[in-house]
């Protein structure tokens, strides 16, 4: 006779559920709405490997403060603040732009602000691709969508570009 689901099964899995809405309802610093939304005020996830995995949405209101190495597989949206200097980074961008010569080039940057408004970067950084150290690359006419890339050859050359918005 193939084994069922026994009523102490069953008891062990209902003292395992009312441990776990006891610490709830206990904790001052943790609300539920009873729609199976759980609130805490201040979370401190420890442990070795995996302390915290969060599936599908969560939202993160405040600050959120983490310490260690980080990562954000799905991007990171918000601004970033420097820990010493209190410097602020918004939105960057990077590419490679071809074909770059004293006849210019326009790149369309993606630049936005916290917004989501297409906004002019604050700097944009350029470096020719190649062993042409006498060569130069300049960005400018930058606007809320593109700026230009020139050099100062009528040789055809790749650049390398980051365009930042502190």
């Amino acid at each position: 006779m193939p084994p069922g689901i026994s009523a102490t099964f069953l008891n062990n899995v209902e003292g395992f559920l009312d441990q776990i809405d006891s610490s709830i309802v206990a904790d001052s610093l943790v609300t539920a709405d009873g729609a199976g939304h759980v609130s805490a005020v201040s979370l401190t996830a420890t442990g070795a490997g995996t302390a915290l995995t969060v599936s599908h949405n969560a939202t993160v209101s405040g600050t959120l403060t983490t310490t260690g190495m980080h990562t954000a597989n799905g991007g990171l949206k918000g601004v970033l603040t420097s820990i010493g200097g209190g410097h602020t980074l918004t939105d960057w961008n990077w590419g490679i732009a071809g074909g770059v010569s004293n006849a210019g080039v326009t790149v369309t940057h993606g630049i936005k602000n916290a917004g989501g408004t297409p906004t002019t970067p604050n700097v944009i950084f350029a470096l020719i691709d190649a062993n042409a150290l006498s060569e130069i690359c300049m960005a400018d006419n930058a606007g809320t969508t593109t700026f230009r890339l020139t050099t100062n050859t009528a040789t055809a050359r790749n650049v390398w570009w980051i365009a930042l918005l502190a």
